[in-house]
């Protein structure tokens, strides 16, 4: 055979082997869309048939566009849906072979395995090892909880939880303070201080959050500091106190939220709704007053609530102030605060 034949023929292989491995990788990056959405959704029990479940590609490649091991992801569906032999195998293999060992997400799956069937020695050596190779991952620290919690040792939770205190994160908190909540009367006055002083900076960290009116952490923060029936008590007003303001029930609403303010004075959506009341009744200072709370719980005044705060001050005689807001406003894009800085501030 000649050399030219023997080096097509191997330019052949080559590009045939290619080919193979591209369409396993095509075929893989089909899968990873459903497989990534039903582990961000964790919904692995019946939602995919088992001739898919048993075809997923595992081996070229082994990890997902987000670098998480699909050998990983493949045993959940078997731990969900009661093939748990074959399911912690496949995780035991993905140990085994170091498959992204640095996310710990096979140790915090046996973690939550045996969290969930009491194997609570188990749990806790999984758990442990999990959070102390990615402590900030929101998983491990759920599930290193929950082992304390079923062993009987509340006080540990808070110690862990001041190790991943800062830089602040959102999920970090809500678990922490969703995990004591039950809890609260276990622990001593200095410890429940701690945890009131959590609640108080979640509210304030969470303040301009995207989901500020069902947001986890301000609601579970508001039951540590003023207890769940004030919270229950706050849902009930509150829905007729918004029906009120929307139908321009200035008067009315403003009783409710005054009181809806007095059961929960953190939440900065009570405030910025009694200023928006009493502006259009024409009192100037609780206005101002109450946008200058809803500031200190470091809530940003959108550019009309700094319209309204800069008349509402220029009404109160602190006409510099009010002329500061109005800048403001108008920087931020209010057509009406153009006028008023003309009208009222000479500018």
């Amino acid at each position: 055979m000649s050399t030219n034949r023997i080096f097509n023929l191997a330019i052949l292989a080559v590009l045939l082997i290619s080919f193979l491995g591209y369409l396993r990788i095509y075929k893989s990056w089909g899968q990873q869309i459903t497989l990534i959405t039903d582990m961000n959704n964790d919904s692995f029990s019946g939602s995919q048939s088992w001739d898919f479940i048993e075809n997923i590609e595992t081996e070229f490649p082994n990890l997902t566009v987000t670098a998480v091991p699909l050998e990983a992801i493949k045993a959940q569906y078997y731990l969900y849906n009661d093939s748990v032999v074959k399911g912690m195998e496949m995780i035991d293999n993905v140990i085994r072979k170091r498959s992204n060992p640095y996310i710990m997400l096979p140790e915090a799956l046996k973690a939550k395995y045996y969290n969930t069937i009491g194997q609570l020695d188990s749990a806790k050596f999984y758990s442990k090892k999990a959070f102390n190779g990615l402590p900030k991952n929101p998983f491990h620290f759920v599930e290193l909880n929950r082992s304390f919690v079923q062993n009987n040792q509340i006080d540990s939770i808070v110690p862990y939880f001041k190790k991943v205190r800062y830089p602040f994160q959102q999920d970090i908190y809500r678990l922490f303070l969703s995990t004591v909540l039950p809890h609260l009367e276990k622990f001593d006055e200095e410890t429940n201080k701690f945890i009131k002083d959590v609640a108080i900076e979640g509210i304030k960290k969470s303040a301009n959050s995207a989901d500020q009116y069902n947001n986890l952490l301000r609601l579970t923060s508001f039951m540590i500091l003023y207890g769940k029936d004030s919270v229950e008590q706050m849902l009930e007003i509150e829905q007729e106190a918004s029906s009120l303001l929307n139908d321009k029930k200035y008067l009315e609403s403003l009783d409710l939220y005054f009181k809806l303010n007095e059961l929960i004075p953190t939440n900065y959506i009570f405030k910025e709704n009694i200023a928006l009341a009493s502006f259009n009744l024409k009192d100037f200072d609780t206005s101002a007053k109450m946008y200058y709370e809803v500031e200190d719980l470091n809530h940003n005044l959108t550019e009309s609530q700094q319209f309204i705060m800069g008349i509402s001050l220029w009404n109160t005689n602190s006409k510099s102030l009010g002329c500061e807001r109005i800048m403001i406003a108008s920087e931020l894009g209010v057509e009406e605060a153009n006028n008023a800085l003309k009208i009222l501030c000479g500018l």
